[in-house]
């Protein structure tokens, strides 16, 4: 174990269960309609009810995330290495940092090749201008990737860059055309075509090899190998560590703990899926994607918002493996019924959409989400129920969405580089009518954030909530909320479960909403401890 641990926590579930629930706050505002009061306490309890089953991990993520130096997880007795949560921070952090370190390492099984074969190994010398010039390159890339000053560089996923990251990149880029397009080196090629060009070569180069993660059984001490090579966790470890955030820290035990408790589980109930059942599982999910740009990777990292293509094979394994628990469970009536929920998400057919309004306090700065303190969360969370006390009080949400709420919207560079479609805009958190999934975007939301909390922020406030009634403050991933739904509309159209694209549509959202809420209570019955 690594000398650089200072804290230790070991927390029972009785204990957590009690200090959560005393610090839970839901209220309502003055009734709507007649049944309204008890609607909202209905709703109160829901809400409480899905905190005080997601948020046992929490005191151990904060304790996490002050701690300094490797940490080690156990989980019901079964110890984590900290060279393994090392690794998870890798994943966590390090996306672009480890498409980068594949390339190098595919440059280097070019460079061997061309040994063996008599041919000059020189692959190129990096001059100054020309380091300089890719680095501009990069940055207008970034810049042209997020539309409407998205959050394309930050949040999960995010290039956790900075300048020197940002020169090693562009080194690794040069370096990968030198060796694979070596006739494109010191032309003028116009960025607009040499970026695709070359991203496309990276990744049929990346179809033909063999590249193994943790998901395929590698030690913690290892983080990936391309063709053989090897990148030690320790070397990655070390380049990324300076951009490791105490919300990194956090989310890293969070995942730890979660997915460890559920593999235990799914072990001793002997569904978790053996390596081959898997493989063969995970081939069939990819393999309709293979030949399209929009291929599991992207829809993992760009759509899912996991940080990494690997925790997203680690879930699916996870997920897949519960619903053989299940499948009696998922009869026609019952997708049937989790249909509408799934309309809430699509807005299908452009039909289905929320009028909400939530007050966001914020603990991180919305654009770059750059924390803004190690007691942001908490100071938040005092603002927010400032806020319930003025509701109580009497005055107008209208006046104090306006007062508080800490949504910015993004420059509108509708003139400018924007690419794709206008990014929703918050207006204050008066969000309009829209369906579920963009309403969870401006809440700063992703599939996998759910995961580390254990709670869509969205559907609890937004799709449990009575119309007109105030619910909250509730947690999510950009500070605290206080919000309200104006109305719902149900849409012309429902999805048809004879169609097999909106059956299989169903079928994995009811999955992962049962999922979630099992993995919850597995949490909460394991015993864990952060040294």
């Amino acid at each position: 174990m690594s000398g650089g641990r200072r804290d230790r926590s070991s927390v029972g579930i009785v204990a957590l269960c009690l200090a959560l629930a005393a610090g839970i706050a839901c209220s309502a505002s003055k009734p709507a309609h007649q049944d309204s009061t008890a609607s909202a306490n209905a709703a109160g309890e829901e809400l409480a009810r899905v905190r005080l089953a997601a948020d046992v991990l929490r005191p151990l993520g904060e304790r996490a995330g002050r701690s300094t130096g490797s940490l080690c997880v156990v989980v019901n007795g079964e110890e984590i290495p900290w060279r393994a949560l090392d690794r998870t921070l890798v994943y966590l952090v390090g996306r672009t940092y480890l498409e980068g370190k594949v390339r190098d390492l595919l440059v280097l099984d070019e460079v061997e090749n061309r040994r063996k074969n008599g041919v000059d190994a020189v692959i190129l010398g990096l001059d100054d201008a020309a380091l300089a010039k890719e680095v501009a390159i990069l940055k207008e890339q970034a810049q042209a990737m997020s539309p409407r000053g998205s959050r394309a560089a930050a949040g999960f996923g995010r290039e956790r860059l900075d300048e020197s990251g940002l020169a090693e990149l562009a080194a690794s880029w040069l370096r990968f055309e030198a060796a694979f397009l070596p006739d494109r080196r010191g032309e003028e090629t116009n960025p607009i075509l040499r970026v695709p060009l070359r991203e496309w070569y990276a990744k049929a180069l990346k179809d033909r090899s063999t590249i193994r993660t943790a998901s395929d059984g590698l030690p913690p001490e290892v983080v990936l190998t391309v063709n053989g090579r090897t990148l030690a966790t320790a070397d990655a470890f070390a380049d990324l560590a300076p951009l490791v955030s105490r919300t990194d820290r956090e989310n890293a035990v969070r995942w730890t703990a979660r997915a460890t408790a559920t593999r235990q589980a799914l072990v001793r109930a002997g569904v978790y899926l053996p390596e081959e059942e898997f493989v063969k599982q995970w081939r069939a999910l990819v393999s309709p994607y293979e030949k399209s740009p929009l291929n599991i990777e992207v829809i993992a990292t760009s759509f899912k918002g996991f940080p990494s293509y690997d925790l997203y094979r680690e879930y699916f394994r996870l997920r897949k493996s519960f619903e053989r628990t299940i499948e009696k469970e998922m009869t026609e009536g019952t997708l049937a019924r989790h249909r509408d929920r799934v309309q809430y998400s699509l807005g299908y057919d452009r039909g289905y959409a929320i009028d909400a309004q939530v007050i966001l306090l914020a603990a991180v700065d919305p654009t770059s989400l750059a924390s803004k303190g190690p007691d942001a969360f908490e100071r938040a969370g005092e603002r927010a129920q400032g806020v319930m006390v003025r509701l109580r009080a009497g005055d107008a949400f209208e006046d104090l969405i306006d007062r508080f709420s800490e949504f910015v919207d993004p420059p509108d560079l509708s003139n400018g580089r924007s690419h794709g479609p206008p990014s929703p805009r918050s207006n204050r958190g008066r969000f309009g009518w829209q369906p579920r999934d963009v309403v969870r975007r401006l809440l700063g939301e992703s599939e996998f954030e759910e995961l580390l909390r254990g709670y869509s922020v969205a559907e609890t406030l937004l799709c449990d909530a009575p119309i007109g009634e105030v619910v909250g403050p509730i947690r999510g991933p950009l500070g605290w909320y206080v919000g309200r739904v104006l109305g719902r509309f149900p849409g012309e159209k429902p999805i048809d479960l004879g169609e097999l694209g909106s059956l299989e549509l169903v079928r994995e959202d009811y999955g992962s909403r049962r999922f979630l809420e099992w993995s919850n209570d597995v949490v909460a019955r394991s015993t864990i401890e952060v040294r």
